[in-house]
């Protein structure tokens, strides 16, 4: 059972995934492979889930977003990712 995922923001798009690499390679791929906004940085997070969250797919974790940072009690900011 996984009670954590990661969440990767810039000022223009997020994703998440339960390793850590995988979501700063998907994060990373979304910011620069867009051509109309000069994107500079992410940040990551460690997302605590609630126990009876069903991690099998990305869209089994449910929680609000404010300024592209998990409104979640309990998240933990990882890093930030400078391109």
């Amino acid at each position: 059972m996984i009670d954590y995922h990661y969440f990767a923001s810039s000022h223009t798009y997020w994703t998440t995934d339960k390793d850590l690499d995988r979501c700063i390679e998907k994060q990373v791929e979304k910011d620069t492979s867009n051509n109309s906004y000069v994107i500079e940085t992410c940040s990551v997070y460690r997302v605590p889930l609630p126990a009876d969250a069903h991690y099998e797919v990305e869209k089994d974790a449910h929680y609000d977003v404010e300024n592209f940072r998990p409104n979640v009690e309990g998240v933990e900011h990882v890093k930030q990712i400078q391109y």
